[in-house]
């Protein structure tokens, strides 16, 4: 009874808040998770040590796109959740889909930070190359070598999949707010949310195996 009223009352919220809700805190949800995203970056500052000079321009790019990775998810997850549903009988209204997609973001939150922790510790084991690079180019193959090496590494493995599993969370969000958005039946929201989720989550986890 309680797990029932609590799923009606999610969907009536998010029901609520993507027909009239506004856009500020799916936008700050968003800056959030990029602000999250880049203590993956911080994490790689931490783990060179004072090598940390030598790749501070890939460091610079590394840290501006994280910050912009809540922003990138949002759209990412928006359109492939409206495009999804169309094959599925779904009638998606783009705006209703975007607020809920956002009201979703706050798990990636933790799980950013997650597999941030994750990488420091597995590249705390690993040992940074000592030839010298000339440019940005071998300067990226330097640190595309040293965090190679982190590769199928069972921390790195490990916090990966813990964070993919924190992402349920927005998976629970979104089927029950992408039901009104997109007017589907449960089944069929689920499937619509577990393809471009699915896909994210193998992303992640083959990045993790060096794949």
């Amino acid at each position: 009874m309680t797990r029932g009223a609590n799923r009606t009352g999610l969907k009536a919220f998010l029901q609520r808040e993507a027909a009239v809700g506004t856009l500020v805190v799916p936008t700050l949800a968003a800056l959030l998770v990029g602000v999250a995203h880049l203590t993956q970056t911080y994490a790689l500052y931490l783990a060179l040590g004072p090598a940390y000079l030598e790749q501070i321009d890939l460091l610079i790019i590394f840290g501006l796109y994280r910050l912009l990775e809540g922003i990138l998810l949002w759209g990412f997850f928006a359109a492939g959740i409206y495009l999804v549903s169309i094959p599925l009988g779904g009638t998606p209204l783009f705006g209703h889909v975007i607020r809920v997609v956002g009201w979703g973001l706050f798990p990636f939150v933790p799980a950013a930070i997650i597999w941030a922790a994750g990488r420091y510790y597995a590249l705390r084991a690993v040992t940074y190359p000592d030839w010298e690079p000339f440019g940005m180019e071998q300067e990226w193959a330097k640190l595309t070598e040293y965090t190679g090496q982190t590769a199928g590494d069972p921390i790195l493995v490990g916090t990966t999949l813990l964070g993919c599993g924190v992402l349920l969370a927005s998976a629970h969000v979104w089927v029950n707010g992408v039901t009104t958005a997109c007017d589907l039946d449960r089944r069929r929201a689920s499937v619509v949310v577990a393809i471009p989720l699915g896909l994210y989550i193998c992303w992640q986890l083959l990045g993790s195996l060096g794949v």
